[in-house]
């Protein structure tokens, strides 16, 4: 059977880096006087989140690869790829958008709304695809392990 774990793990480790993306830009809106460097530091976290993704789009891969034998994972790997690609390019909208911010500070309110608006999209759509990842756990079991029959209790201990 093949195995989800490592892939949820980069899911999760990406989401963790995008928080901390959008919590940089939080900060450099609370406190201008920092601004600058929080901004460099939301392009340094967007960044973190794109390659713990595309370490998570090779384990789903792997996953996908040693799942091809039953058909209900061979279209739920299929449906991923639906979420995958606008992800992957909105993680590097965001991390040239944060790159911008630091480059052209002082900045108007709208862009710290924009990029949390941004940063909360991508979150989102990383719980979509972790809801999609427990389907496909669900996938292998439901047609690659038949169910066990019945086994009959046991009327003593062995050798008596």
């Amino acid at each position: 059977m093949c195995s989800l774990t490592s892939t949820i793990a980069w899911f999760v480790a990406a989401m963790v880096a995008l928080g901390g993306a959008v919590s940089s830009v939080i900060f450099a809106y609370v406190y201008p006087l920092w601004a600058e460097g929080a901004y460099w530091a939301a392009a340094g976290w967007s960044a973190l989140a794109i390659v713990f993704a595309a370490i998570a789009v090779n384990q789903l891969k792997a996953f996908c690869a040693c799942a091809k034998k039953s058909p209900a994972c061979v279209s739920a790997c299929a449906s991923m790829n639906n979420l995958i690609a606008p992800l992957i390019s909105l993680l590097f909208t965001g991390a040239a958008f944060a790159v911008w911010c630091a480059t052209h500070y002082p900045l108007s309110d709208w862009v710290a709304y924009a990029y949390v608006a941004l940063g909360l999209v991508a979150i989102g759509m990383i719980i979509a695809i972790a809801v999609n990842l427990s389907s496909l756990s669900k996938c292998q079991s439901s047609s690659a392990n038949p169910p066990m029959p019945p086994t009959s209790p046991s009327s003593g201990p062995v050798g008596m």
